[in-house]
């Protein structure tokens, strides 16, 4: 608090803002309040685009200046014929000639690329652990259902989806421009249904606005259609409604910051992309009525997504605030002494000493005894890794690192790039780097040594940093770790040297804010600005590259913050900072919603929220939805009230019970749904997916606040507070509670009545049928039996005189390995 009033008068005497800053950052969070984050954002001084101006830029000046066409391609040579040599900025070149590659690859699938004639500015590889067409072995068809057109002056686009005459894509009448820094482009889009441009918090069809793509370690920020309020991913990706029903996706493969706007009007739907320079890449996904068909297409060239491990599919908790392995066993006690199932546990700083990763405070922390606690209560353990490296020479991971050559470097010293994190001055490991690999399998290793785990989250990896940029040392002190050791004159945060080429800042915040200066060199000469929104893919690539041979550990468990397409092939999300508030916990199902698309549907939101203090109707509702997530788990921040569902009274134990039990019940059925997907499609679905000709599904109360787990169960959470019932939608079917077999005849809308500690209200549609387990006493997935029951929901063929319905049993004889994994098959009743 001192320090919170000392710079508020120093701000009226007019201090420097990089100092206030710098002091800020280097502020032993700990004794920060849950504001102190805004406070800092209110201090920054901001990169603005007011002044952004085309100038006397045509609107487009790109002609055809040559052109080859076949059965399976088009190529185009285009020329600028403006007489402008850079565009807003001298340092911007307008690139004056392109090259515009358009391949027909399957009946509904192409890609147009265009980029500058000889260009050798780096782009994503199109080659392994990314996404790529080179694993894909394409059956040629004469028959496409698309056709692609150009006009030669000014050069555009047009893509029609044949037989319907369906304009999908259309760059005529818009602005269109390619140069050094910046590239802008629109197209029309046939409906205001278009979904995904993430990672964000909020509603799941995106409205009218601007929309930020830079990964950022951004709290409690919720999506409003204004720039800057992007969260942890890179998805440049959007699914949309076709006006004849259909539905497609359109990837920007691309890695670069850019803002998406989008706008509506009567009869004209746009987006328009502004990004920071590189090529225009375009993979273009044609689908059917049903938007899974499309969706699969997509992760199937994402190269498909992973299967958890069974037991992660079970409750877990984590947190700050466990002051020593005693404080962690009595969590595990207390929650085995309610019943309350529980089977993994996640630690954080905390047990770290000095917040220094791949360490424990050994006062505290005994490696040996949290093993010990570990094994004794049969629990899983995810291992936090962050990202930065503490700069100390005392520390295995700095030497290591330094001896390997793999910390980023600055490029105005030449230098590992030195910024501030928690665990004080950092470098930042160069993920493309060579020895990187090796480096990091060298410290995994280390740590499984110490206490064995069974699965890693990592954090801070968009990277994040406290400060902007990077810091000017003179020279380090480095007989102390911690950032306070260093004296103020010497710590002189820079902001990149490229910045003043940029004309255009997608988010309309500096892009070095909290993060690494863009323009820090990665191996091969790629900078930040190029890699950024990678960093956390490869990181995860790496991480499950190491756990996979982890003795049996045959599902590697890999977290990661930061994610980009497709990162689903390589691990798994949890949708960071939330807060605990009823807004939040709405969010929070379009928010995994954007995830199955994305290609990650394992994935969940922190119960109970993570920043703030929760309250025991919050927290029972929470745990209510929370338990039917893919990911149900429980974080904390340091300085909120301890979240573990006991600490909120009676209300919530009760509740807890229920649903938890409910969630292990299901749980096979639930994990069959992975298994039968394998590794493409959606899991945690909104109700048009399967119900794509209603109108009623797409109003946002239904779209937004119920859900579909697969295509057999409807869930209707009551989501606000003060009340026990909500209105609820019933498309089109047969729909039964589940447990009770009270019938509702769809389409209609209901009153569902959900008192507390009741379970969720869960209906299975006719047809179904979904497999159950009696899970009395059993607080782990292992302690499940073979036993099961089932529930059938027989739907009546009136023609045949017949009723019946279909679904799958799973058994799972060991929780930890995929040999232990059997999918009985398709059972017919």
């Amino acid at each position: 608090t001192d320090i919170r009033v000392q710079i508020i008068i120093m701000r009226d005497k007019s201090v420097q803002l990089s100092k206030i800053i710098t002091v800020l950052a280097l502020v032993w969070l700990t004794q920060a309040s849950e504001n102190d984050d805004l406070l800092l954002q209110s201090f920054r001084t901001k990169q603005r685009n007011q002044d952004f101006s085309r100038g006397a830029i045509p609107v487009n000046a790109y002609v055809v200046k040559k052109a080859r066409e076949s059965d399976s391609h088009i190529d185009l040579l285009v020329e600028y014929k403006g007489a402008e040599s850079n565009f807003v900025k001298p340092e911007n070149l307008i690139y004056k000639e392109l090259s515009v590659n358009i391949q027909f690859l399957t009946r509904r699938e192409f890609f147009v690329k265009i980029n500058q004639v000889g260009s050798r500015k780096w782009e994503l590889p199109e080659r392994f652990p990314f996404p790529n067409d080179e694993e894909i072995s394409y059956q040629r068809y004469a028959d496409f259902e698309y056709e692609v057109t150009y006009t030669k002056e000014p050069f555009t686009l047009k893509v029609t989806r044949k037989g319907f005459n369906e304009v999908l894509f259309d760059t005529s009448d818009a602005y269109f421009i390619m140069s050094e820094y910046y590239i802008e482009f629109s197209t029309t889009v046939p409906t205001k249904d278009i979904f995904g441009f993430g990672e964000r918090a909020g509603k799941f069809r995106l409205d009218q606005g601007t929309y930020t793509l830079w990964n950022k370690d951004q709290m409690e920020v919720r999506e409003n259609g204004t720039p800057g309020n992007q969260l942890y991913g890179y998805h440049p990706m959007y699914l949309f409604k076709e006006t004849n029903g259909k539905f497609s996706i359109v990837l920007l493969r691309s890695t670069r910051p850019m803002d998406v706007t989008i706008k509506h009007n009567d009869n004209n739907n746009t987006i328009t992309i502004q990004k920071v320079g590189g090529g225009i890449h375009l993979r273009f996904f044609l689908g059917t009525n049903k938007p899974e068909r499309v969706i699969r297409n997509y992760h199937a060239y994402l190269r498909g997504w992973l299967e958890p491990p069974f037991w992660a599919m079970g409750f877990q908790q984590g947190g700050w605030g466990y002051k020593n392995v005693q404080a962690i066993k009595e969590v595990i006690q207390k929650y085995d002494e309610l019943q309350i199932p529980i089977d993994g546990f996640w630690t954080s700083r905390d047990v770290m000493n000095r917040n220094v990763d791949f360490t424990f405070d050994r006062m505290r922390f005994s490696s040996g005894d949290l093993n010990d606690v570990l094994r004794s209560e049969s629990l899983q353990f995810v291992s936090n890794v962050n990202f930065g490296i503490s700069i100390d020479e005392n520390y295995y991971a700095y030497k290591l690192g330094k001896k390997r050559n793999v910390f980023l470097k600055s490029s105005e010293t030449g230098k590992p790039l030195v910024g501030v994190t928690w665990q004080g001055l950092s470098n930042f490991v160069d993920i493309l780097h060579p020895n990187a690999t090796k480096y990091y399998f060298e410290l995994f290793e280390q740590l499984f040594q110490k206490v064995p785990y069974h699965g890693i989250w990592l954090s801070d990896n968009e990277p994040s940093q406290l400060i902007d940029g990077e810091l000017g040392l003179d020279e380090l002190d480095t007989s102390c770790a911690a950032a306070h050791c260093y004296k103020q004159e010497n710590l002189k945060p820079k902001s990149s040297s490229m910045v003043n080429k940029i004309p255009y800042i997608p988010g309309n915040n500096p892009l070095d804010e909290r993060t690494l200066s863009i323009d820090a060199v990665h191996y091969g000469n790629i900078t930040e600005l190029e890699f950024h929104n990678f960093v956390g893919f490869m990181q995860t690539y790496i991480a499950h590259e190491f756990t996979k041979n982890i003795e049996n550990v045959n599902f590697p468990l890999v977290f990661s913050r930061s994610t980009a397409y497709g990162s689903g092939r390589w691990g798994f999300h949890w949708t960071g900072s939330n807060s605990a508030t009823w807004e939040s916990m709405r969010d929070s199902i379009p928010s995994i919603f954007s995830f199955n698309l994305f290609g990650i549907p394992f994935t969940g939101a922190n119960i109970c929220g993570y920043a703030r203090n929760s309250t025991s109707e919050l927290c029972a509702r929470w745990i209510q939805l929370g338990s039917l997530y893919p990911v149900a788990k429980i974080d904390n921040i340091f300085n909120a009230e301890s979240k573990e569902l006991y600490n909120f009274g009676d209300l919530v134990v009760q509740t807890a019970q229920e649903a938890l039990r409910m969630r292990y019940s299901l749980l096979k059925y639930y994990y069959s749904l992975f298994i039968q997907s394998n590794g493409t499609g959606t899991i945690f679905r909104p109700l048009f997916f399967e119900f794509p000709d209603d109108p009623v599904v797409y109003e946002d109360k239904v779209m937004n606040e119920q859900f579909l787990l697969g295509k057999d169960l409807m869930v209707t959470p009551i989501l606000h507070p003060g009340t026990n019932s909500t209105r609820a939608y019933f498309p089109a079917s047969v729909w039964y509670r589940l447990y009770t077999g009270e019938a509702i005849y769809g389409p209609c809308w209901q009153d569902v009545v959900n008192e507390l500690p009741e379970r969720i209200h869960l209906y299975i549609k006719e047809g179904s049928i979904v497999q159950t387990q009696n899970v009395i006493g059993i607080t782990r997935t292992w302690e499940m039996n073979q036993k099961y029951g089932l529930v059938i929901a027989l739907h009546e063929n009136s023609e045949l005189d017949k009723q019946f319905a279909q679904g799958h049993i799973l058994a799972v004889s060991d929780h930890l390995s995929d040999e232990g994994v059997y999918d009985l098959s398709l059972i017919h009743i």
